[in-house]
């Protein structure tokens, strides 16, 4: 939908889920894809770019909760809500059933396809995982404990999927929540 109709250049673009994927299946929303985990800064828990030996570099994990293998091509991976586009994801790249799949977030895109061409900005920015026609599937709002080197991490077996804050990161695999310093996610 657009507003106004038949208006200027400039106009406001509006993007809806649907109900119906029968009649519709380009804009069906894919509810098995999450992001699992996050770290915004590289450092300790930054994940080693095996191209560039030394360079450790922000990250971000996909988790698909589903029985079935999903093709990734032309989704999307952005550090905000509003602007899709920043790192379509190439074709090719599949997630495997309840699987977790790593991308690197270096702005290397020529080492693709698991390297996006963004990097998280700043606090109260958000990331966030869109449908190959821009609808948002899920969202994670930075906090001053990512920036200050902390990894966001979401205890996937719980009903609620809660956001949490620890030292510790999983890339590819289950998040661990015994690692001896978790703490609750506090929204400000």
């Amino acid at each position: 939908a657009q507003y106004p109709l038949g208006g200027p250049e400039r106009h406001l673009s509006f993007m809806y889920h649907t109900t119906q994927p029968v009649q519709y299946p380009e804009y069906a929303v894919q509810d098995s894809l999450m992001i699992s985990e996050l770290v915004a800064v590289g450092g300790a828990n930054g994940l080693q770019d095996p191209a560039e030996p030394g360079e450790s570099t922000p990250w971000v994990e996909i988790y698909n909760s589903s029985s079935q293998a999903i093709d990734l091509t032309g989704y999307q991976l952005a550090n905000t809500l509003f602007f899709p586009h920043q790192y379509t994801i190439p074709a090719g790249v599949t997630i495997a059933p309840n699987s977790y799949l790593t991308f690197y977030l270096d702005d290397d895109p020529e080492q693709r396809p698991l390297h996006a061409s963004i990097t998280p900005i700043r606090t109260g920015d958000t990331f966030s995982l869109h449908s190959p026609f821009g609808i948002v599937l899920d969202s994670v709002t930075y906090t001053d404990e990512l920036e200050s080197g902390g990894v966001f991490v979401r205890d996937i077996t719980s009903p609620t999927a809660v956001w949490e804050v620890t030292s510790c990161t999983t890339p590819g695999a289950e998040n661990v929540t015994t690692c001896g310093s978790y703490l609750p996610l506090i929204r400000r």
